[in-house]
């Protein structure tokens, strides 16, 4: 084959091995919970926000093209907490959120706004 890709070739990523699940759930673990700091981080640079109105999603997103286009890898010589991704997080603050609370046995309680 010697490397090419045809029609009907499957190319996987995933771990064949035990170890290299354990590996990969150890680094997707260690991933959220590093966005989760940098969100909670941007949130609490401005009072008043509530860290549970950050986007996972849009924090993932900021920090996959961060990586892919190697864009303000660079740290300056003033350490910016906030940073790239901190900043994508607070210009799409969520509106509202679940509590994921169940409430009686009725389910989760509505959307707070």
């Amino acid at each position: 084959m010697g490397g090419n890709a045809g029609p009907g070739s499957h190319t996987s990523t995933a771990p064949a091995t035990p170890t290299g699940v354990e590996q990969e759930r150890y680094a997707l673990l260690v991933t959220d919970q590093i966005l989760r700091t940098a969100m909670c981080d941007a949130t609490n640079t401005v009072p008043g926000i509530d860290p549970d109105r950050a986007s996972f999603t849009t924090a993932l997103h900021a920090a996959r093209d961060q990586l892919i286009h190697a864009a303000g890898v660079i740290a300056e010589t003033v350490i910016d907490l906030v940073g790239r991704i901190g900043r994508l997080v607070l210009d799409n603050l969520e509106t509202g959120f679940f509590r994921g609370r169940a409430s009686g046995g009725q389910g989760f309680s509505n959307v707070i706004p």
